[in-house]
This record gives structure tokens, C-alpha cells and sequence, in this order.
């Protein structure tokens, strides 16, 4: 099932390889070095800032694996991590965009709440340590997670409920506790005419982050409002259905007589990864070198147009096929 090449496609296998990790490699230090110029003028109390270095290393540390993964030649196990850092990547958008510092306070409070919920989750005397009891056994969540100290797990909690009940993070949270209790009394909507369900106007518990004070309420509405909604149809949109499991039958070759399955690790469909790590990574690194560096910016330039040149050329470089 695994992809092999013969002694004579070896040399172009392992040059397409190089090719395309090394481009991904130079995409990915091209966004390292926007970050590192970014420390300089970071402002410790700018929650803003504070998100921004967050979601970027998010992103970093995705794409990082995603070469990893394109070195060996494994491509669709990319698009998870992809999807992952287009949605790091809008964030840190919106975030810097306008309104900073609020922004990114709100990112920062759904990080904690999320993290408060997981630990409530963990302790079988709290309220929702003991809904998961409920579903599940305690051998279970202990084969899964390990033991943890309940007095180390509980001082975590205390710990982040004071977080949350402290600034800047208290007005935040109220905010989400506000739209949490509005989405609880919600109408639902009329039943479906297939399976008899019907959805409430918004899902239970929290809104996105971004969706406060009057922010977009999704992923979509939150490309559309950066204005690069085609980013969300042509790369979120597909990812999606690749990390439910989805899109499938591009791994099929038919004919009248017999079909024939992609072997695992043939870089078919490399050239999309690579131009998906150039845009989650250039566009977001002229950014920051422009906001935080812009002495720097004929060079900038100069090294963005070089590395420009080197992607069209690998685009160029032959595959080897796995269709016969």
C-alpha cells in the first residue's frame, strides 16, 4: 500500500521531495523571523500582542509539521494541520486588524474558559467532572489521561477561576456568560422535514471569541469580514471534509476492468500544500514586519520577492506518477 519507486525514479522521487520540503522550510522562516521582529516593540501589557505571539506559534508549530509530514511525502495528513493554521491565521487577522487589545483579551478568556472546562471535567466532584462520571467510568478517563492530583487539579481550577474573575478578563467573561445564558433560552427552530429535529437559533454554550461585541459569529463570517472569503471555500471548506473523513474517492483510479487505490505516501497534490503554506505564512509575515519593523522594509521586499521566484520554481519540478 505504501508508494515505492525503482532504481531508476528514486533520484527524481527523492529530488521532488527536497524541492518541496525545503520551499515549505523557507515559508516557514520567512513567518519565524516576522515573529522575532515582532518581540522588540511587544508590549508586555498588550493583551493584543500577547494573542498574536500565541496564534503565530500556533501556526508555526503546524506548519512545521506539515513539512515534516511533505519530506516523507505523506499529503493529505497536511490538510488537518492546514486547516488548523488558516483558522490561527484569521484570528491573528482580526486581531491586529482593529480594536486590538479587546480582541485580544476575548481570545485569551475563551483560551482560559476552555481550559477551566477540561480541568472542571477531570475532578469527579465537580458538576461536570460528574456528567462525564455519568457516560463513562473513572477507568476510563484514567486509562486515558493518567491520574492526576486532585489537589494539584483543584489548585489549576482555583487558579483559573481567579483569572477569569480578575482584569482584564472579567468583562470579557461576563460577556460570554451573557451570550451563553441568551443561547440557552433561545427559540429552536422549526423541526427538520427529514428526521423531525430541531436546532436552536445559535448552539448551546460559548460563541466564538471573535464573535463578541458584534464580531462575526463563524469561521465563514470571519473571512468574509478580512475579505479573503475565498480562502474559506477553497481551503477551509475541502480541509474540512478531509478531517471528517471525507474525500475519499480522489483516492481512486477507475477503469472498466479494475480499480486501483493511491498508494500511501505518493506527494500527489504537493503543489496545493506548498501554496497553501505560502499564503498562511508570506501575507502574514509582510504583515508583521510591516507593523513592527518597517525600518526593515526594502528588505523585506527583496527577500519576499526572492522566495516568490523560488516557489514558482519548484512548482515546476516533476512528479513521480502513481497512476499507471
Amino acid at each position: 500500500m505504501r508508494f515505492s519507486v525503482s532504481s531508476e525514479t528514486q533520484p527524481l522521487y527523492d529530488a521532488y521531495l527536497k524541492a518541496y520540503t525545503d520551499a515549505v522550510g523557507d515559508c516557514l522562516q520567512f513567518l519565524s523571523d516576522a515573529m522575532k521582529a515582532m518581540e522588540k516593540p511587544y508590549k508586555a501589557e498588550s493583551p493584543g500582542d500577547l494573542a498574536a505571539f500565541l496564534l503565530i506559534r500556533h501556526i508555526i508549530e503546524s506548519i512545521d509539521g506539515v513539512c515534516i509530514l511533505v519530506s516523507r511525502g505523506s499529503i493529505h495528513p497536511c490538510e488537518p494541520l492546514l486547516r488548523s493554521a488558516l483558522e490561527a491565521s484569521l484570528s491573528v487577522s482580526y486581531i491586529l486588524s482593529d480594536d486590538t487589545n479587546r480582541r485580544g483579551v476575548a481570545f485569551l478568556t475563551a483560551e482560559t474558559r476552555k481550559e477551566l472546562k477540561l480541568l472542571r471535567q477531570r475532578d469527579p466532584e465537580d458538576a461536570l467532572g460528574k456528567q462525564v462520571l455519568a457516560q463513562n467510568t473513572a477507568g476510563q478517563i484514567t486509562d486515558l489521561i493518567g491520574e492526576i492530583p486532585i489537589d494539584l487539579l483543584r489548585k489549576k481550577i482555583d487558579a483559573l477561576k481567579a483569572d477569569l474573575n480578575d482584569l482584564p478578563l472579567k468583562p470579557i467573561n461576563a460577556e460570554f456568560e451573557r451570550i451563553k445564558a441568551a443561547r440557552k433560552s433561545a427559540k429552536p427552530s422549526p423541526p427538520c422535514a427529514i428526521c423531525g429535529r430541531g436546532d436552536p437559533v445559535d448552539k448551546p454554550g460559548d460563541p466564538e471569541w471573535y464573535s463578541l461585541f458584534g464580531g462575526p459569529k463563524n469561521v465563514q463570517q470571519l473571512a468574509q469580514q478580512l475579505k479573503v472569503n475565498y480562502l474559506y471555500e477553497f481551503m477551509y471548506r475541502p480541509w474540512s471534509s478531509a478531517t471528517h473523513a471525507a474525500n475519499n474517492m480522489r483516492n481512486v483510479d477507475a477503469s472498466d476492468d479494475s480499480v486501483i487505490l493511491r498508494p500511501i505516501r505518493h506527494p500527489d497534490g504537493m503543489n496545493m500544500v506548498l501554496r497553501s503554506c505560502v499564503v498562511l505564512t508570506v501575507p502574514l509575515a509582510l504583515l508583521l514586519f510591516r507593523k513592527y519593523s518597517p525600518e526593515a522594509e526594502n528588505d523585506v521586499d527583496k527577500r519576499n520577492d526572492e522566495l516568490a521566484a523560488k516557489i514558482n520554481q519548484v512548482l515546476k519540478t516533476e512528479n513521480v506518477p502513481w497512476k499507471k
